[in-house]
């Protein structure tokens, strides 16, 4: 018997319902890498829950010696290394692209700022209790500083790296800070820095 001619504009259907579609989807999921900028981003919870016990200090809540000189440590440590990491490694990049804002002056400044700041601040922890009034009133004014650069940077100087330069790029940056972090704490603890070849920095010409 002979078959009528199928027409190839015809959607073939059975039971009024269309033919399955035979393409595999072989895309995989991958899971987010982590670099150089989502470091500097989770420090800002440090940074958050460093002002929460200067507070609290000031305030006369916490008074333990060590949790003070934990404190101070950190102030005078890895909160102006983290600006450090931002100047050399973000802001540098930045300029040399010509890459530059009003936001990003502000940025810059606030480094500055926060630099005299801590200048004033932290002789205060050394001198408690006689010193907690002065503290008291110095604390606000070191949370208002930081809470507002803190998301400048979050909403425009992270993301317009991001913007800015490709994945190898970024993840020269990371490497350039973890190097730098082994070597502050090798500085710390008086022994030679480890750092292993993946974590190692290239020496990058000017973009």
């Amino acid at each position: 018997m002979r078959r009528a001619p199928v027409d190839p504009n015809e959607r073939t259907q059975v039971q009024g319902l269309s033919a399955p579609s035979t393409r595999i989807d072989t895309k995989i999921e991958r899971p987010a890498v982590r670099d150089g900028l989502d470091d500097l981003i989770d420090f800002h919870d440090e940074i958050r829950r460093a002002l929460n016990t200067l507070e609290r200090v000031a305030a006369g809540d916490v008074a333990d010696a060590g949790d003070i000189e934990d404190l101070r440590d950190f102030l005078t440590g890895p909160l102006t290394w983290h600006d450090e990491d931002e100047e050399v490694s973000l802001l540098a990049r930045l300029r040399r692209r010509r890459v530059w804002s009003e936001h990003l002056t502000h940025v810059a400044a606030g480094h500055e700022k926060l630099e005299d700041l801590l200048d004033e601040l932290v002789p205060l922890l050394d001198r408690l209790p006689d010193s907690r009034a002065a503290l008291r009133d110095g604390a606000p004014t070191l949370r208002a500083l930081l809470t507002g650069h803190m998301k400048l940077e979050e909403d425009f100087l992270f993301p317009l790296v991001r913007k800015t330069f490709d994945d190898d790029a970024i993840a020269d940056m990371g490497a350039e800070i973890r190097s730098r972090h082994q070597r502050r704490r090798a500085q710390q603890s008086g022994t030679a820095p480890t750092i292993p070849p993946s974590a190692g920095l290239r020496a990058l010409p000017d973009p």
